[in-house]
C-alpha cells in the first residue's frame, strides 16, 4: 500500500482503492448522520460481517490465511475502513482472533476506543450454513441508527436511504443500493473531470491498512 501511494504521487496519475463500503447507501447514510451530528455524539457502535466459510476459491486460497489474510484482511477490514474513514485513528485497540485450523472457523472481534465511545467490529467465516450478512447498530446521545436485514431504521422508523445522501464533500450522490456501481461511477467522474478522488484517497486507504495491522499486533490469537 505504501508503494502504491508513492507511485501515485510520482506518476501524477489518478488512483483510488476500491473501498466499496464507503459507497454503499446504508453506510453513506450513517456517515451523513455522524458528520452532521443529527443525533449528537456517538456513544456505542457495533458492526458485524459474517458468512459461511468460503469454499469455492481457486485451490481454496481464501482459507489459506497466508494468501488471503483470513477474516481480518478479507472481511472485517471493510468495517475497519469505514470506522477509520468516519472517525480517524482510535486511541487504543484490542482484539481476539480465532484463526482457522483444520478447515473449521475463522473469526475476529476487534474493539476500537475513541474519546467518549467505543466501536466493536465482529467478523467471521463459520463452518455452518450462514448466508452473508453485514449489519451495524450505532447509538448516539439522542437516538440510534440500525442496519439489519437490508433495512435501515432510525429511532424506530424505517429510512429510505435510496433518496440520496452526499458522500463526504464531493458533488456525487449515492442514490442506488449498488455500491460497486456507485464507486465505479464516482471514479469515472474523477477521470473525466481530472480531479483527485476525495471519498477514498491513497493515504486514507493506507491508514485503514495500518489500523488493521495495529489491531492484529494487539490481538490475542487463539
Amino acid at each position: 500500500m505504501q508503494s502504491a501511494v508513492r507511485v501515485t504521487e510520482k506518476s501524477g496519475k489518478l488512483y483510488m482503492t476500491a473501498q466499496v463500503v464507503r459507497f454503499m447507501s446504508p453506510y453513506v447514510y450513517l456517515k451523513k448522520i455522524i458528520d452532521e451530528g443529527e443525533l449528537g455524539a456517538p456513544v456505542r457502535i457495533e458492526m458485524r460481517r459474517i458468512s459461511h466459510i468460503p469454499e469455492k476459491s481457486w485451490e481454496h486460497w481464501m482459507k489459506d490465511t497466508s494468501k488471503s489474510g483470513g477474516t481480518p484482511i478479507d472481511l472485517t477490514i471493510h468495517d475497519i475502513d469505514f470506522v477509520q474513514y468516519a472517525f480517524g485513528q482510535p486511541k487504543d485497540v484490542s482484539a481476539v482472533y480465532y484463526k482457522i485450523k483444520n478447515d473449521d472457523n475463522d473469526h475476529i472481534t476487534s474493539v476500537l476506543v475513541y474519546d467518549g465511545f467505543t466501536v466493536t467490529a465482529n467478523a467471521g467465516w463459520f463452518k455452518a450454513d450462514i448466508p452473508f450478512r453485514a449489519e451495524y447498530l450505532a447509538v448516539f446521545e439522542n437516538g440510534y441508527v440500525e442496519y439489519r436485514d437490508d433495512k435501515i431504521v432510525k429511532n424506530g422508523e424505517a429510512v429510505d436511504a435510496q433518496k440520496g445522501g452526499v458522500i463526504n464533500d464531493a458533488d456525487f450522490n449515492a442514490t442506488g443500493s449498488d455500491g460497486y456501481a456507485e464507486e465505479i461511477a464516482y471514479f469515472v467522474d474523477c477521470i473525466e473531470n481530472n480531479k483527485k478522488p476525495t471519498v477514498v484517497t491513497p493515504s486514507s486507504s493506507q491508514d485503514s491498512v495500518k489500523l488493521m495491522e495495529r489491531i492484529l499486533e494487539k490481538a490475542i490469537i487463539i
